[in-house]
This record gives C-alpha cells, sequence and structure tokens, in this order.
C-alpha cells in the first residue's frame, strides 16, 4: 500500500530535499576553498537557491520514481549528515 501526498506535502518535501542537497554542496565547496573566500562567497547564495531550485525539480521526477517514502529518508539522512559536516567543518 502507497501512501497518498497532496501537492503540498509534495512541494515541502522536495523544496526541503532540494535545500538540504543545495546545503550539502554549498558546504562542500565552502570547505574546498579557502576561509578567505567566504566573504566573497556569500552573494554567491542567490546562486546555491536558484540551484535548488533546479535541484528541485530534477528530484521531483526523481522522488515520484523512488517514491516519497524513500524520499524523506533521504531527506533526513540529507539533514542529519548537513548537521554532521558543519559541525565537524571548522575542526578540519
Amino acid at each position: 500500500m502507497r501512501i497518498r501526498y497532496n501537492s503540498v506535502q509534495k512541494a515541502v518535501l522536495t523544496t526541503g530535499l532540494a535545500l538540504g542537497l543545495g546545503y550539502l554542496l554549498g558546504n562542500f565547496f565552502v570547505s574546498i576553498l579557502f576561509s578567505d573566500l567566504i566573504a566573497f562567497l556569500i552573494p554567491l547564495l542567490p546562486i546555491f537557491l536558484i540551484t535548488a531550485l533546479f535541484l528541485r525539480l530534477f528530484i521531483i521526477k526523481f522522488v515520484y520514481k523512488i517514491g516519497f517514502s524513500t524520499a524523506f529518508m533521504i531527506w533526513i539522512i540529507t539533514a542529519v549528515v548537513s548537521v554532521v559536516v558543519s559541525f565537524f567543518l571548522p575542526f578540519y
């Protein structure tokens, strides 16, 4: 039996997944670059948001293929990993 989601829940889930992935990618690129460039990267935040919106379009198609319960688990894992990465990033 499949779980049915309405359009609001789908929008929240896919947006959350896209923002989580965008946050992870942003953390990854920031960790690669030098700390002096973080001030330079702050104006690039809208680009990260636009990337998240584009990711959301792909994620909607992806979510329909894998199912929403699997996508929700991926969303939780992404959130946990991003928190762990952002916590241990200063020590690296």
